[in-house]
């Protein structure tokens, strides 16, 4: 009996420190009930499309980039061959975790901001979900072809072309 009810009491701590722990981890931001990727802040379409919001969270240093820069190979500084980018962007609810990040030719990231303008403007005119623009911004590179031509010169998006 006293082998039942230690085993019983183990399990149940064990249970309670899970549930604790993935709670915290799992539930840290009430806006984001479900969302369990380190790679994604926020999926609250109000939070991302606060004015300054992305420059409000942006936060990378210097050795966090130059790690992510060594893990693919890569050596520190860059010089201007090419930067650390957020894979899902800080405008569209991307974080600044390790796991968002990676080293990017200047002229693709250059592209791709781009894209990361255009999507944040379809979530925040409600054409798309932040959960849409997160998946599509996963494979960019055919919405750039698309847009690309609604594109001004510091990468914003013009609907009907930029002058």
């Amino acid at each position: 009996m006293k082998f039942l009810h230690r085993n019983y009491l183990i399990l149940c701590v064990i249970l309670t420190f899970l549930l604790i722990w993935f709670g915290t981890y799992y539930f840290a931001d009430p806006n984001n009930y479900g969302v369990a990727n380190p790679a994604i802040l926020t999926q609250n379409k109000n939070v991302v499309c606060a004015p300054r919001y992305a420059s409000s969270v942006r936060n990378v240093s210097e050795s966090l980039k130059r790690e992510v820069s060594e893990d693919y190979g890569l050596s520190w500084p860059p010089q201007g061959k090419f930067v650390i980018d957020h894979k899902i962007n800080l405008g569209i609810g991307g974080s600044n975790d390790k796991s968002n990040l990676i080293p990017q030719e200047t002229l693709e990231a250059r592209k791709k901001d781009g894209v990361e303008v255009y999507l944040q403007s379809q979530v925040c005119g409600g054409k798309m979900s932040v959960k849409e623009a997160q998946k599509a911004i996963k494979n960019w590179k055919p919405i750039y072809e698309k847009i690309k031509n609604n594109l001004g010169a510091v990468g914003e998006y013009c609907e009907g072309g930029c002058e």
